[in-house]
């Protein structure tokens, strides 16, 4: 729980949402050439975003997808209209990623 009263979600979470339909369409997917970056807790550049939901708006928690499965958290630069629009800067700064998270 953060101190505004969002939730600040870990990537195991988020793939526990992303059974709800619905829940996708606050996640984006990102291509191949950036996946390693992201797992490392880089921030995503939007010439790497292959798809965006509808619902992702600036500053709000985004699930980062590689093939459907969490990789990564963070909080969104840009709404989900800019994402589409740019090619170029950060979509989303990644605040956890699954390597960062203790096995168990």
């Amino acid at each position: 729980l953060r101190i505004d009263g969002g939730l600040a979600i870990t990537p195991h979470f988020a793939q526990i949402l992303m059974k709800s339909k619905k829940f996708k369409e606050n996640c984006l997917e990102i291509d191949k050439d950036s996946k390693p970056f992201v797992e490392d807790g880089r921030s995503v550049f939007c010439g790497h975003v292959v798809w965006c939901g509808k619902n992702i708006r600036i500053q709000s928690e985004v699930p980062v997808l590689y093939k459907n499965k969490v990789i990564a958290v963070g909080k969104a630069i840009l709404s989900s209209e800019m994402m589409k629009e740019q090619r170029i800067g950060v979509a989303v700064k990644v605040r956890d990623s699954l390597k960062n998270q203790p096995e168990g």
